[in-house]
């Protein structure tokens, strides 16, 4: 996988990540979040958007190997599958814990497209062709970051509502 035309995407979704990430570690110390939500919360956060991080680079990285490009997608997108397993299982399990002040269609709408991620990235790992195996990865790339700035803007919000 010499050429990487999807560089610039992926440069930005990394930049994203690292100013979220950047800007939770403030809030974190601003805020000082000692309820059990809160943390939580934030280690969701902050695990999001260092995947999101992680998941930005690792193409380009790859793309300096001698790996077929079809090969070093598919490869890419399971252990990306893999990632989101382990983080749904891990963070996401503490959510549902504490409840979510997501309601209603908003919730049901995150969970489906969850769901079309995960079957897409499996399609693309098994080689199935969809619509190409950089577009899924990429889209379920920007899918978690969609995610980690949700996140990102409830714990922001929920930050201010505690200012005097």
């Amino acid at each position: 996988m010499n050429s990487l035309p999807e560089q610039d995407a992926l440069v930005v979704f990394a930049e994203v990540a690292v100013a979220v990430v950047g800007f939770s570690g403030v809030m974190a110390f601003v805020g000082k979040p000692t309820e059990r939500v809160a943390q939580i919360k934030l280690k969701a956060l902050v695990s999001g958007g260092v995947g999101v991080l992680v998941f930005s680079l690792l193409p380009i990285v790859v793309s300096l190997t001698s790996l077929e490009q079809d090969t070093a997608w598919r490869s890419l997108s399971g252990l990306m599958l893999a990632w989101i397993v382990i983080y749904y299982v891990l963070d996401r399990h503490d959510l549902a814990l504490i409840g979510s002040d997501t309601v209603g269609p908003l919730l049901y709408a995150v969970g489906a497209g969850d769901l079309i991620m995960v079957v897409a990235l499996v399609a693309s790992t098994l080689g199935v062709p969809l619509l190409g195996h950089s577009f899924i990865y990429l889209a379920s790339l920007l899918w978690m970051l969609v995610q980690v700035l949700s996140f990102f803007v409830e714990s922001m919000a929920g930050l201010w509502s505690r200012s005097p």
